[in-house]
């Protein structure tokens, strides 16, 4: 797909990696417990009725409604493999 744009994932993970380390070590154990229980009351949420729910953040929303839209796209392009 070359709409897609193209993600150097080595460098990603070491420029991220050892801040994410250090913030993870810095944290208190409270603190790391209310964010597990912030994640956990998240999924729950999402999970608790049959009925579709709207997400907490409309921003992550939008980033699900633009990934359809684009697996849709890449769906509808006739190539080799897809007829």
């Amino acid at each position: 797909m070359s709409f897609v744009p193209q993600q150097n994932w080595t460098a990603f993970d070491e420029f991220v990696e050892p801040v994410q380390i250090e913030k993870d070590r810095s944290m208190s154990a409270s603190e790391k417990l209310r964010q597990y229980a912030e994640i956990f009351d998240s999924v729950w949420y999402l999970k608790s009725s049959a009925e579709p729910r709207p997400l907490i953040d409309p921003a992550t929303d939008e980033k699900f409604i633009l990934r359809k839209k684009m697996i849709l796209a890449f769906r509808n392009v006739p190539g080799p493999d897809r007829g």
